[in-house]
C-alpha cells in the first residue's frame, strides 16, 4: 500500500491552485506515463479545499474533462486522501 506521504512527496509539483500549478508539468507527466508505462494512469493531488473553491468554476470543469484529468483530493489537516476521482 502506498502511504499519502510518499504520495503527496511524488505528486508535490502537480499540486494545482490554478495561476500557481504549470499545468504543462502535468500534461508532460501524463505525456510520459502514456509512452513508457500505458497501463498506469496520472493523478494530479490537489488540496480538498483548493478543489471545492475551483471546481465551481466552469473553466476548471472543462480543463479537467479536456484533458481527461484525474484527481487525488486530500485534506490538509489530517493528511488523509478525501477522494480519487476520474
Amino acid at each position: 500500500m502506498i502511504s499519502l506521504q510518499s504520495t503527496l512527496s511524488f505528486c508535490k509539483d502537480a499540486i494545482t491552485f490554478f495561476g500557481g500549478f504549470p499545468k504543462n508539468v502535468y500534461l508532460w507527466h501524463a505525456d510520459r506515463l502514456e509512452a513508457y508505462e500505458p497501463e498506469r494512469l496520472p493523478y494530479l493531488a490537489i488540496p480538498k479545499d483548493a478543489y471545492n473553491d475551483l471546481i465551481r468554476e466552469p473553466i476548471i470543469q472543462v480543463f479537467l474533462d479536456r484533458h481527461n484529468m484525474h484527481l487525488i483530493i486530500f485534506d490538509t489537516t489530517q493528511s488523509i486522501i478525501y477522494q480519487w476521482k476520474k
